[in-house]
């Protein structure tokens, strides 16, 4: 798992586990054998599987993230109609 943090630009996870499957440790080791690149991780599981926690040069999206912003959306839009 480790090695494929390593070489992609952007994980999609979505899987049914008890507790995270990719840590906060495993996320800096990646990064850190980048060579500066940034990684994007979109969590879809329902708990999270990736550790919350902040990794510089990682993005982490999860689906309460996702749903923040749809209703900044819905609220947004629902302020333009007449």
């Amino acid at each position: 798992l480790e090695a494929a943090l390593r070489e992609a630009d952007a994980v999609i996870c979505a899987v049914a586990s008890p507790a995270p499957v990719i840590s906060r440790e495993a996320l800096a080791r990646a990064i850190r054998d980048r060579g500066g690149r940034p990684l994007t991780i979109v969590d879809l599981s329902m708990p999270p599987v990736v550790e919350a926690g902040e990794v510089a040069g990682v993005t982490r999206v999860d689906l309460a993230a996702l749903e923040h912003q749809v209703q900044r959306q819905r609220d947004r839009r629902a302020g333009e109609i007449p």
